[in-house]
């Protein structure tokens, strides 16, 4: 596991958080978080930058091409962005991994300042990764993690990749 704050250039931190937070992003609805889980009603909106096997947005080159060197990525599984938002309790996803590659690594950039936290199971403890802006998560995928969902913002942004490595 690593965390590395302030990955991206100021600059171009701020061009990706204003155009995932603008009127004409293109967002899409999910019921559910993690398959299974009720606890979340509000669902969550996603916009899959990269699927199965290609590219699925416009926005790719400018967002996500800045990403593809500095995380050494060979082969990209999935990237995509997520917008959840806040509810009156603290409510958790499901432990989950996302998907079956054992070779493949999981990275989660974080655009939003709030009390959300990333939680990854390792072997003999849970480690708890706050939200912070322009920070990264990098972890093997077969390790199990969750989302705290933030109870002190309205909207939290993140993108997550999925991927392999040189």
């Amino acid at each position: 596991m690593k965390i590395i704050d302030n990955f991206l250039e100021d600059n171009l931190f701020k061009e990706i958080e204003k155009d995932l937070q603008s009127e004409s992003m293109p967002w899409f609805f999910k019921r559910e978080d993690v398959p299974g889980n009720r606890l979340n009603k509000n669902g969550f909106f996603n916009h899959c930058y990269f699927v199965d096997s290609k590219i699925n947005s416009i926005l790719f080159e400018k967002h996500i091409t800045p990403f593809l060197k500095k995380l050494n990525i060979k082969k990209i599984i999935e990237v995509r962005a997520n917008l959840t938002f806040r509810d009156k309790e603290s409510i958790q996803s499901g432990y989950h991994i996302d998907n079956q590659n054992s070779k493949s690594k999981t990275a989660i950039y974080f655009f939003t300042k709030c009390n959300s936290k990333t939680v990854l199971r390792l072997e003999d403890k849970l480690k708890q990764v706050e939200s912070i802006p322009n920070r990264i998560l990098i972890f093997n995928t077969p390790i199990y993690h969750k989302v705290v969902y933030p109870t002190d913002v309205h909207k939290r942004f993140i993108i997550n990749f999925n991927y392999e490595t040189y």
